[in-house]
């Protein structure tokens, strides 16, 4: 009798897994981390999920920063594109976002996340130092949009513990290289900014542009420590312009003269 007053009175932390799980994927995030508090067998079960989706909804109605300082200590978080709608407004609470993952070791960043942040009013920071960070990854990054250029200086500033960046390029033929662009470039003061702790560069579909070239530039000036830059570049790149591309990224100045540099074409994902 005991055990049937049990069963009846805490059912749903005797549920089977697949259903907990079922029950989990049909929440929005937001709903299945507050399921952590139905009963102490519930309390992580959401981190079992093998997917995390941080979608629009969630972005849009912000993240409870004291949960999450508590709940994720680590996560690498991959924030996929979305639809944004025209009638939708996208004030995103990025500093409150960045600020209640104080943990993060992993984060990746595509280009549609990128353009969802405030173009225009890009911080030359974050408001919360990302020092845990040590891994982050831009996908489908424009080098000639002054917009997702300022936020990739931006994020790198915020990271003073970065060991390893990956980026790979988007299309440039999209958009035209703006002369606002390069002046950016040249004009930003590193006097107070190094990456002391950089030691892998990846940059995946390089296709040469200036934009391009001058953020290797800065990565090569203020990486102390940084021991291999692998340069992957577009398919179809002549042999001629490869190695004249190689030949004037070798003749940058370099704050770590260990840095190993690796050419080669992007290979079929």
């Amino acid at each position: 009798m005991k055990r049937n007053k049990r069963s009846t009175s805490d059912i749903i932390s005797y549920l089977p897994s697949n259903v907990t799980e079922n029950i989990l994927k049909g929440l929005p995030l937001r709903d299945a981390v507050r399921t952590s508090v139905l009963s102490r067998k519930w309390r992580y079960k959401w981190v079992t999920l093998p997917e995390l989706v941080f979608n629009d909804k969630f972005f849009l109605e912000g993240w409870d920063t004291e949960k999450s300082r508590e709940l994720l200590p680590k996560i690498s978080v991959t924030l996929g594109s979305w639809d944004k709608r025209p009638e939708q407004e996208t004030d995103i609470e990025w500093a409150k976002f960045f600020h209640s993952l104080p943990a993060i070791e992993d984060m990746h960043l595509d280009s549609s996340i990128l353009e969802s942040f405030d173009a225009g009013n890009v911080p030359e920071r974050l408001p919360s130092t990302l020092n845990q960070l040590k891994v982050l990854v831009l996908s489908d990054v424009c080098y000639s949009n002054l917009d997702h250029v300022s936020w990739a200086l931006c994020l790198l500033r915020s990271s003073p513990n970065l060991h390893k960046l990956r980026s790979s390029i988007l299309d440039n033929d999209i958009t035209p290289i703006g002369d606002n662009v390069i002046e950016f470039l040249q004009a930003q003061d590193f006097s107070k900014f190094s990456l002391n702790r950089l030691r892998e560069v990846e940059i995946r579909h390089f296709s040469g542009a200036e934009p391009e070239i001058h953020f290797v530039k800065i990565l090569l000036s203020h990486s102390k420590v940084l021991e291999k830059i692998v340069i992957l570049h577009e398919h179809g790149m002549c042999a001629e312009k490869g190695f004249a591309m190689l030949k004037e990224l070798i003749r940058f100045p370099r704050a770590s003269l260990k840095a190993e540099f690796i050419v080669s074409e992007t290979p079929d994902e």
